[in-house]
């Protein structure tokens, strides 16, 4: 991930719009500043657009700048790329803006976020939440909010932290950054695997411990042989009880079968009482059967009288209520016929009442002339009233500003020589500066010139030491050339025989060849060797001599430019520098009693160009102030006038709407007493022809009734009846009748069907007693009990066995599983505790790997460490054991070539821990990507830390980090300045009253 340019408004100590381009920048950038003007705030925006929090102990509250307006939306977008995609995110914290309604009225406005990507030369937007979003930041970078903060930027004295760490807190950051996960879930399997075996063993072990006490093995055979017989002996028993308790059982089935017989006579007998009981009620039913058959000819015709009955005593009760309704109709007309002599004067009121109203009408336009005429008086005063307050309002408002405006040209007229008096301050801060930084030069050519001297004297050293080396290594050629030429003459002298001629005088005899008096001298290196060292030496001391020439030619320099930048004030580069800085204290006062001026100036302005817009209005004001006083009186006399023609008569839309109604309701009466009197006469005539017609048919009707009448008394006399009433009493259905009859025939074939069950059953009763059933029943009772006790016994017997057997069975079958599960858990627990750190060095599987990853982070760093110490110290991991039982296995150490000794890294001085934690930082960056194709760290912040190097180790940390950073963009966030001078490519933050501002270059 590289930030390519990141946008600022409203956020910490910026409260106006900052950019900052970082595709400037390609390899050294410094962020530099006074303390607290917000170079770290850089970072943090960059951390808040991606996570949308900040790093440290920073307040979430403070994102949002202190300077800014309520009308200022703070917000942070950043443009990074990932190979060759790029995104761009916009992120605003939550905040309290102005509300639209009330400028005294604040409003909360919720955090918002928006992800683009970009898609040719068009962003478009990633959709989703915030928690969407999010995450898929996190998907992108590969790296979480924490993970980001530790690697990307190297906060102050972090990595120095992690350098010096526990192995615990250690362990915690790589786990984030490297995956481990799996192998920390294999050993969390394998523990949880170890105490599930630990599980079984323990249950199966306490199951046997358990079974133990109510089994014992030494035991079992005799306890089982004694059960065995106490089970026979409650057999016998049992066979003998169940052998009586059968012939009991046999007796006691006869005795039963007699004893039904009895009953049954008993209950039969009781039926027979019963039968008798109900004798006389049959035969009263059957008596009342033949009444009922005779009644029922007569049937027919009684109910047919008894019909045309009712229908004659029904429409002779309509007769008699059409005669009262026939009455009542002749009273209710002769009532309308008195009304209708009213209708003449109710006549003459509606011609009174409807003359009334015309006259009325001609009033009504006139009345609501007068109600808009005062309605327009009412408008017309109120205008007159806010015209009047109005302009008193703007009389008084016109003193304030005047008033305002004399102390503003007081002001102004006592300020007209500030930009004089300002200019007079930048010449010399300019001429001040130009002082300091020939001071600096002086300073750095000072420096520099001891510098020289001491290069110098070190040259002269070595030249010496070289010198030296150059004899030595001579006088070392000289001997091994005479050792050559000795070893050549021994060789030769190896290879002679007895009789051969020697190859140098010919001899056939060698009465004394040459020996050797320690190795022979076969090695042609050695000598070439020497031969190489005196080349070096005498190479060495001429390019030391070409130093030496070049360090005067340096020192002769440096003193000339000295002369040229001497100054002779006296003062010192501090004085100056404080002394600059009340300068700029008061120029900085200066221009803002400057801007102070411009701002009343331009106020003064707006308050006249006010007044004079203000004079305007009032004018205007008062033409239509007279204008409304004109257009009142006209409309008061216009009032008087209409009041007068009305006579003081008001509500006349009501009268006359009161009147039309009494004139309706007048002619209503008048047509509801014609309606009336019509409706009574023609209901009386219809009434008198429908009463007419009724009577008619009532003659008719009671002489058909008579003649029934006599027919059904001619019938009745053969018949057992007093009259019709008696004989109505009679009257069933031929349904009923045949139910009577069945009931009857029943009892009567029941009685006999019983008589004949009586006799059967006293028959098999005859000749016998009665059995004692009670006493055979208790005795099988006692029996059976007796039966169940034996069988219980004999099956807790049973049981005993059963689970003796079991008890033996199931131990055994323990002994054996508690074997086998020994044998199999042994290599899993011993597994389980390698992986878990329980062995000698208390390393955990999980830490091991760490340990590697560790290994390969300090193989990386130490490239780069080496380098920037001139290859003094190294890093490596130390894996033993150093407080007790505690975790280790990633502790650090550094090798020190120059004693060649290992020491702890706690040892190392403020610097060098400063160079190990950036080497670290690097070397973590390379791991990362190499484990993790997805991870690209293309940026990394340095942040504080270089005030601890003196200018050899700074020079040297960042020529090595150019070299190694492997086209890194490295931020380095200080405030030392020696990297001014080092590290052109700069953003400067400048610290104001009102805020910081951001100044590339």
């Amino acid at each position: 991930m590289k930030p390519r340019t990141l946008v600022m408004e409203g956020f910490g100590p910026f409260p106006l719009r900052q950019v900052v381009d970082f595709e400037r920048y390609s390899d050294f950038l410094l962020i530099t500043g006074p303390t607290g003007s917000g170079k770290t705030t850089i970072f943090d925006a960059i951390m808040f657009a991606l996570y949308g929090r900040v790093t440290g102990t920073r307040d979430q509250k403070t994102l949002v700048s202190s300077f800014a307006g309520l009308d200022v939306e703070p917000f942070v977008e950043l443009v990074f790329s990932i190979r060759n995609d790029y995104y761009k995110i916009r992120r605003s914290p939550g905040y309290e803006r102005g509300s639209k309604r009330s400028s005294a009225k604040k409003v909360w406005q919720e955090p918002s976020v928006n992800l683009y990507n970009k898609k040719g030369d068009t962003w478009e937007p990633v959709t989703g939440t915030p928690s969407d979003i999010n995450a898929a930041i996190v998907e992108k970078i590969h790296l979480a909010e924490e993970e980001f903060s530790r690697i990307v930027l190297l906060p102050q004295g972090e990595f120095q932290k992690f350098l010096v760490a526990e192995t615990k807190e250690k362990m915690e950051l790589l786990k984030k950054i490297f995956p481990v996960q799996e192998h920390e879930e294999i050993s969390v399997y394998a523990r949880e695997m170890r105490n599930i075996r630990k599980g079984e063993l323990k249950e199966k072990t306490g199951e046997q411990q358990r079974l133990r006490s109510a089994f014992d093995p030494d035991t079992y055979p005799g306890m089982r042989e004694k059960l065995v017989e106490e089970r026979r002996l409650r057999h016998g028993e049992l066979l003998g009880k169940r052998k009586e308790l059968e012939e009991i059982s046999v007796r006691l089935t006869v005795a039963t079968e007699t004893e039904k017989d009895f009953i049954q006579v008993e209950k039969l007998q009781r039926e027979k009482a019963g039968l008798d009981a109900r004798r006389q009620d049959m035969d009263g039913k059957q008596e009342r059967l033949d009444l009922c058959r005779r009644a029922l000819s007569m049937q027919p015709l009684v109910m047919d009288y008894r019909r045309r009955m009712k229908e004659l005593q029904d429409e002779e009760k309509q007769a008699g209520n059409m005669k009262g309704d026939r009455e009542r109709l002749a009273r209710k007309h002769e009532r309308a016929k008195e009304e209708a002599g009213k209708i003449p004067a109710l006549e003459k009121e509606l011609q009174v009442l409807r003359s009334e109203t015309e006259k009325l009408k001609l009033l009504l336009p006139k009345e609501s002339l007068l109600k808009e005429r005062k309605e327009e008086l009412g408008t017309l005063k109120q205008k007159i009233k806010r015209l009047s307050d109005g302009i008193g309002s703007r009389e008084k408002d016109s003193a304030v500003r005047a008033a305002r405006l004399r102390e503003i040209k007081i002001f102004l007229s006592e300020q007209e020589d500030i930009q004089d008096w300002l200019n007079e301050q930048i010449e010399i801060i300019a001429g001040l500066r130009e002082d300091i930084k020939k001071r600096e030069r002086e300073q750095v050519l000072l420096e520099e010139a001891e510098t020289n001297r001491g290069e110098m004297e070190n040259c002269e050293k070595e030249m010496a030491g070289l010198e030296k080396t150059l004899e030595i290594n001579v006088k070392t050629q000289e001997q091994l050339q005479q050792r050559k030429e000795s070893s050549m003459a021994v060789s030769l002298a190896m290879k002679l025989e007895t009789g051969r001629p020697c190859p140098v005088c010919g001899s056939t005899d060698h009465p004394i060849p040459a020996t050797t008096y320690g190795e022979a001298f076969t090695e042609e290196e050695l000598l070439s060797a020497a031969l190489n060292n005196v080349r070096a030496c005498r190479d060495d001391i001429s390019r030391m001599k070409e130093r030496r020439a070049h360090l005067e030619a340096t020192g002769k320099r440096i003193e000339r430019d000295l002369a040229d930048s001497a100054t002779g004030d006296g003062l010192t580069l501090e004085e100056r520098r404080e002394t600059l800085a009340g300068l700029e204290e008061d120029k900085r006062s200066g221009e803002e009693l400057r801007d102070l001026v411009k701002k009343y100036r331009k106020e003064a302005a707006e308050i006249e160009e006010k007044a004079r817009e203000l004079a305007e209005e009032e004018d205007k004001e008062r033409r239509d102030f007279t204008d409304l006083e004109r257009d009142r009186a006209v409309c008061e006399s216009a009032i008087a006038e209409l009041e007068k023609e009305m006579a003081g008569r008001t509500g006349i839309a009501d009268e006359i709407e009161r009147l039309e109604r009494e004139a309706l309701a007048k002619s209503k009466s008048i047509d509801t007493i014609h309606t009336a009197l019509n409706d009574a006469a023609k209901k009386l005539e219809g009434l008198k022809s429908s009463l007419a017609t009724l009577e008619e048919g009532l003659a008719k009707r009671r002489g058909q009734v008579r003649d029934i009448a006599g027919d059904i008394e001619s019938k009745m006399k053969g018949l057992p009846f007093s009259g019709i009433e008696e004989m109505e009493g009679y009257f069933i259905t031929e349904d009923e009748a045949a139910r009577r009859e069945k009931e009857i025939v029943g009892y009567r074939d029941e009685v006999k069907a019983l008589l004949v069950r009586m006799e059967e059953a006293e028959a098999k009763i005859e000749g016998k007693e009665r059995p004692e059933i009670r006493a055979l029943l208790q005795r099988k009772n006692e029996s059976a009990t007796i039966c169940d006790r034996l069988e219980n016994e004999r099956n807790t017997l049973d049981a005993g066995l059963r689970d003796l057997d079991s008890r033996k069975e199931r131990y055994e079958a323990l002994s054996h599983e508690i074997d086998e599960l020994v044998k199999e858990s042994k290599l899993l627990m011993e597994l389980s505790d390698d992986l878990t750190g329980q062995n000698p060095r208390n390393i955990s599987f999980q830490n091991f790997i760490l340990g590697a990853y560790l290994r390969d982070v300090t193989a990386r760093a130490t490239e780069r460490f080496s380098r920037m110490t001139d290859g003094r110290y190294s890093l490596h991991v130390n894996e033993e054991i150093i407080h007790g039982n505690r975790q280790a296995g990633l502790e650090l150490d550094v090798f020190d070539a120059y004693t060649g000794t290992h020491r702890s890294v706690r040892s190392l001085s403020g610097g060098e821990k400063f160079l190990a934690s950036i080497s670290l930082s690097l070397g973590l960056a390379d791991v990362i990507q190499n484990h993790s194709g997805h991870i690209e760290l293309d940026a990394i912040f340095i942040d504080e830390g270089f005030g601890s190097l003196d200018d050899a180790s700074l020079d040297r940390a960042l020529t090595i980090l150019d070299d190694l950073r492997e086209n890194r963009m490295v931020g380095i966030i200080s405030h030392v300045n020696e990297l001014k001078t080092r590290i052109p490519s700069q953003i400067n933050v400048i610290k104001g009253m009102y805020g910081s501002h951001i100044e590339q270059r």
